[in-house]
């Protein structure tokens, strides 16, 4: 089965599979971090420097169709799918947390807003956000 990886995917795969940070890769290469970061993310393809990359890493980068991805027929790849699965697996529960976000923040929106109607406050609201918290404060002082 042939399936089709980019090169950005290949080169972090093979730089976390040898334990490299972007910092060691980057020094090794002759490169800025930003760089590789740009490499990795498929934002720059490596060209000059995809020999020493592919040396460093001890993995072979190079593919017949270039920036577009690599061709992956190997059980040595099985990382790259893994990372890859990973990545996915991360979003996902990224997106669910955003969802969850979402509705505090609409509920907190109804809330504020009863509050600024003057109506009756929810237990657990903050003093603060309370109708007459600023008057009961003054007659405090």
């Amino acid at each position: 089965m042939m399936l089709r990886v980019s090169l950005g995917d290949r080169i972090r795969s093979a730089r976390e599979a040898a334990g490299k940070s972007r910092e060691e890769l980057a020094d090794q290469v002759g490169v800025s971090v930003k760089t590789i970061g740009n490499w990795e993310t498929d934002r720059v393809t490596p060209k000059s420097k995809l020999g020493a990359l592919e040396r460093v890493l001890g993995v072979q980068l190079r593919g017949t169709r270039g920036r577009q991805g690599v061709d992956l027929d190997d059980a040595s790849d099985a990382q790259v799918l893994s990372n890859i699965a990973g990545r996915l697996a991360e979003r996902d529960v990224m997106r669910d947390r955003i969802r969850e976000l979402t509705a505090e923040v609409q509920a907190l929106r109804a809330q504020l807003s009863s509050i600024s109607r003057g109506e009756e406050s929810p237990a657990g609201a903050p003093q603060q956000l309370r109708p007459g918290y600023e008057r009961d404060q003054r007659q405090e002082q």
